[in-house]
Order: structure tokens, then sequence, then C-alpha cells
């Protein structure tokens, strides 16, 4: 990562950890929609040092600053040029401008989950300002804490059934492609995330005297963690260790380790993305009538495991993960 501060408005990164499952991608921090050069300065200095100090990553920043947009938006049209320039009614009014927002992406007003991600944004800048100046407090005090209260729960998902998931996983199995077949099955197994799961390396799988298990590196909690595993999914892990030992052979340097690559349309070899398993899964389920994703199939162990009666403290443990009826409401 540069150490250059940039000087324009524009710059683009690109990803070198070869650890983060988006490696090699580019991202692109693009601010000069903000209309007044303080704002845009202000904004600039918060975005950079984010990036700088690696707080956030480049794709949670990137989305962030098309959240951005609406509070730019908002003080624009009330002629306001700084952060430091609103009142309360600007910081309360802000909430009920979310409400009657239309998003680009869906043509539909902006759900509450997507105006709570939007005004906690708004709320950690003014929170990054205050740790740097006695007035910014003061202006992030004037943001009202509860108006998004249990917005996680507000949208109820039915978790993959068994049938559901015996299909999906059945649909899997006749794939030629070994990445996504193995992978859906260790999400399954294991309960990793897409994230998590596609920058393993070959030599991450340990088998002792106590059984087979994985360390890994959380992305979410940013530290290596230690997984348990089946024999079922260690068996997997060596059949796709066995198919992708040619591709390794030609892999870069900087992922020949990764147990999950893949040949392009150029004939170079990758590592894989979760966007582009997550398209893999859903033209394997093309013709299905009700598709199965990574996320549903994370949700239907945690359910298994929580239906067995297993304490939630354990789940965790086990899958690294929180337990699903914990986060969200199961209809």
């Amino acid at each position: 990562m540069t150490s250059v501060k940039p000087k324009s408005d524009r710059w683009i990164y690109t990803e070198r950890d070869a650890s983060s499952a988006w490696y090699g991608r580019n991202y692109c921090f693009d601010l000069r929609f903000v209309r007044s050069e303080v704002l845009r300065r202000e904004l600039r200095e918060y975005v950079w040092d984010q990036y700088r100090r690696r707080i956030k990553k480049p794709a949670t920043l990137r989305q962030e600053i098309c959240w951005m947009r609406y509070y730019e938006c908002w003080l624009y049209g009330r002629e306001i040029d700084s952060l430091a320039q609103i009142t309360r009614a600007d910081a309360e009014g802000f909430v009920s401008f979310l409400h009657i927002c239309i998003s680009k992406k869906t043509g539909k007003p902006l759900s509450i989950l997507s105006q709570k991600h939007i005004y906690q944004t708004i709320c950690g800048i003014y929170r990054w300002y205050a740790c740097r100046s006695k007035s910014y407090a003061g202006l992030l005090l004037l943001f009202p804490t509860d108006v998004y209260p249990g917005a996680r729960g507000a949208k109820k998902i039915a978790p993959a059934g068994s049938e559901q998931v015996r299909q999906a996983m059945c649909v899997l199995e006749h794939q030629k492609n070994e990445c996504l077949r193995v992978g859906g099955a260790l999400i399954l197994m294991t309960g990793l995330a897409p994230g998590d799961l596609l920058t393993l390396h070959v030599d991450a799988l340990q088998t002792n005297e106590a059984g087979s298990y994985v360390r890994y590196y959380n992305h979410k909690k940013q530290r290596y963690c230690t997984l348990p595993v089946s024999p079922e999914s260690a068996k997997a892990w060596q059949r796709l260790c066995e198919q992708t030992k040619t591709l390794r052979a030609e892999a870069p340097d900087a992922y020949r380790m990764r147990l999950f690559l893949y040949r392009d349309r150029t004939g170079r070899v990758k590592p894989m993305n979760p966007d582009l398993f997550r398209y893999w899964l859903r033209r394997a389920q093309q013709t299905s009538d009700a598709p199965v994703t990574c996320t549903m199939l994370r949700e239907f162990l945690l359910c298994d495991l929580w239906e067995q009666q297993v304490p939630p403290a354990v789940i965790h443990e086990l899958t690294g993960c929180g337990l699903f009826a914990e986060r969200r409401h199961v209809v």
C-alpha cells in the first residue's frame, strides 16, 4: 500500500494483500461528486486515514463513499458546505430525508437496513473527527442514537429447509467444477464465510490424535482462528488439493499455496473470489425453483446445530460465526 497521500479526488488502489479474498482487484475511490470543496476535503481526510491505517477494507470504503452521496445531497440542498456547519435540525432532518430517498439500484425507497448503514456511516465520520477535535464531539451528539432500533431483525428471512439444501448439494455433486463442488460442501459442513474459505492455503488443514482442524484467517475479526472439521470435510479438502495441484504449479508465487484456484478464459491461473464463487453457484442452480445461496447453507448449519440443542457458545466456537437465531428472526 502506498503511503503517499493522493492529491486528486479520485484514486485507484489495487489490493496487494495475498491473504485477501479480493487479491488483485482494483478499487476506485472517487469523491468528485461532492460539490463543496471544503466538504470534499473533509471526506477525503476521513477516507484516506481509514485506507492508510487499514481500519476498513477497500470494499467497505468504496461502499461508504456511495453512502456519502446521500448526506452530500442533503447538505447541498440546505446550502451547507462543511461537516461543521450543521445544527440539530439538520442532523434530525437527515433521518426523515433517508425515509423518502429512492435507491438508484432498485428504483424503490431505501430499505430500513440501508438507511441504517448510511446513517451509521455518517455518524462514524463525525465520530472520527470528534476524536481529533472537541468541536466535532458536540456535533456528534446532535445525531439521535435510537432512530433504527432492531433494524437487523426488521426483515424476516426463512432459512433453507433440509430438502432444499439436499437438492442444491445434489446439483453441486454433479458439477465438473471441483472448486464449486467442494467449496459448497465445506461451507455447509463448516459454516465458514466464502471470504474466509476461498483464501485458505493447502497447509491450513492439520491432523493430530484429536482429529482434523483448519487454521484460517477470519477477515471480519482480523485474526487467525482454529476450526475443527469432520472426516468428510478433510476428505473433500484432500480431494481438492489433488485436483488443483497442477494449477498451483503454474500459479504466481503470491498465491501458489492457495487451495481454491481456477484458470480464466485467457489461460491464467487465478485465486477464487466470493463474487465469482456466488456466480458459479447461481449458474449451477439456474433451473432450480428455489436456489440456495452461501448464506443459506451457513444458516442451515447453524439452525441444525441449534435444533440439536448445541449451546450457542459452542456453535460460535465450532463455526466461527454467531447463532442465526440471535441475528435474525426465523419464520
